[in-house]
């Protein structure tokens, strides 16, 4: 991704992040109001064997469809991830082409069969999905309110309403070491 798109979608998190609409309680995303600004719709994905789509409508607005089969904070990040597509679409970055390529679906594959370029879209969509469920600025608040180390992975994954192997993960990343 070149800088400037990397620019376009941080400033893009960066009005989520920073919205309290969006972080009613402080940690956790609440999808709502957010897909209400983004004028995106959820619909129950009816096909199995996929957690997760996304396509625009006729007017260009996002539908997000996802698996009832996955359980809750699984259904979270696949929203977030979703929607982390629709923002690289909005911004021009890795998701550019039109979030449609069978039936007005993104089609997802498993890792092994994709592309380098379909691959880099994923690892976006789930970097993007992280920062929206885990929003850097939020995991430094919590670590230094709630005591760092002092506290299990799983303190912070309830807390920001993730799993603690996608908190676990988040945490590693932003240079915390806690188990």
């Amino acid at each position: 991704m070149s800088d400037i798109f990397a620019l376009k979608v941080k400033e893009k998190l960066d009005n989520i992040t920073n919205n309290p609409t969006y972080y009613p309680d402080g940690w956790s995303l609440d999808f709502a109001p957010l897909c209400d600004a983004l004028e995106a719709k959820l619909y129950i994905l009816q096909e199995k064997g996929s957690s997760g789509q996304i396509k625009l409508d006729d007017q260009g607005k996002p539908e997000i469809y996802i698996s009832t089969q996955d359980p809750p904070l699984r259904q979270r990040f696949t929203i977030a991830h979703e929607i982390g597509h629709f923002i690289s679409y909005q911004a021009e970055s890795y998701s550019k082409d039109p979030l449609s390529t069978k039936n007005g679906i993104l089609e997802r594959s498993f890792l092994a069969k994709m592309s380098n370029e379909t691959l880099k879209c994923e690892q976006e969509a789930n970097a993007i999905a992280a920062q929206l469920l885990m929003p850097e600025e939020k995991i430094r608040q919590a670590v230094a309110r709630y005591g760092g180390a002092n506290q299990p992975v799983a303190f912070y994954a309830e807390l920001f309403l993730v799993s603690s192997q996608a908190m676990s993960i988040r945490l590693e990343k932003l240079g915390y070491w806690i188990f």
